[in-house]
C-alpha cells in the first residue's frame, strides 16, 4: 500500500495517473500540482486532474495556494486528494 504520492510533473499530470492506475488503486492520497491555466503546452488544468482522482475513488481534501500573476490572479496550487471510501 502507498500512503502518499507526491505528483510534480509541470503539467503532465493526466498522463502519469493515467499509465499509474495499478499503483493509485492502492494509495491512500495523492498531493499534486494543479493548474488553473495552461502553462506549458500540453499541460492539463485542475478539472482534468479533479475528474481522473474522482474516478479512482479520491474526494479532494485541501488546496494549498501557489503561483500567481503578477496581478494576484491564482494559477496554480497544491491539491490534496484522498481515497474516499464511502
Amino acid at each position: 500500500m502507498v500512503d502518499l504520492l507526491k505528483l510534480d510533473v509541470q503539467g503532465a499530470e493526466h498522463m502519469v495517473l493515467h499509465g499509474g492506475q495499478n499503483t493509485l488503486s492502492k494509495t491512500n492520497m495523492v498531493w499534486t500540482e494543479v493548474s488553473f491555466k495552461r502553462l506549458y503546452e500540453g499541460a492539463c488544468l485542475h478539472m482534468e486532474v479533479y475528474d481522473l482522482l474522482a474516478r479512482s475513488g479520491f474526494a479532494l481534501f485541501e488546496l494549498e495556494s501557489g503561483f500567481r500573476s503578477a496581478s494576484g490572479e491564482l494559477l496554480q496550487a497544491d491539491a490534496l486528494f484522498i481515497r474516499n471510501d464511502s
